[in-house]
């Protein structure tokens, strides 16, 4: 692993987990056993690296789903919607949530870039579960696929707004289990459909 993935892993680790501004640089220059200008050669400003560290977060995900929608192609939608929602489990359970959603007041241009690229993955892999679920009559016809997809991103972008989970009292492995068993039973329409 090279110096500037070694120093992303780590900034990664600490700002989602404790929070972009509660972390000093010297803090994470200390725990990687690396001087600062060492990890000035990589990342020029703080802002950098922040930015930096949003876009290597969701690669992560993103190199997890995109295999993960190809081998799952031939999939129930239940099946596909579960394991997709999984993923994300797997990637966000270590986020603080009322640290992330203070960057919405202290860090608004890094709110915007973590919504924008969360949203174009989203609205990638949903499509790539819905259009074909719909077209094998895997979902609900009697309501418009649009409307579907708009209740399912309603739903998601409750983690981005973490307010609701917050104030829920459940952790983000819950919220992502409660939501995938509403979005699977309702658009099914079958309570038994556990494929």
């Amino acid at each position: 692993m090279d110096v500037r993935e070694k120093i992303l892993r780590a900034a990664a680790q600490r700002f989602l987990g404790m929070g972009f501004s509660s972390q000093s640089l010297d803090e994470l220059c200390r725990s990687l056993g690396i001087s600062k200008k060492t990890l000035y050669q990589e990342f020029s400003s703080r802002e950098q690296l922040n930015k930096a560290v949003v876009v290597w977060f969701f690669e992560q995900i993103e190199s997890q789903i995109k295999p993960f929608l190809r081998e799952s192609e031939d999939w129930s939608f239940t099946r596909r919607l579960r394991g997709y929602l999984e993923i994300i489990k797997r990637n966000v359970s270590g986020i603080n949530l009322p640290a992330l959603n203070l960057l919405k007041d202290r860090d608004p241009a890094l709110w915007e870039l973590i919504f924008s690229i969360r949203a174009r993955i989203m609205n990638e892999t949903l499509t790539t579960i819905l259009k074909p679920a719909r077209q094998r009559n895997q979902i609900r016809r009697d309501i418009p696929l649009d409307f579907q997809y708009s209740f399912i991103v309603s739903v998601l972008n409750s983690f981005v707004l973490p307010e609701p989970i917050i104030l829920l009292g459940v952790n983000t492995d819950q919220f992502l289990t409660y939501t995938a068993d509403i979005i699977v039973r309702g658009l099914t329409g079958d309570p038994d459909d556990e494929d």
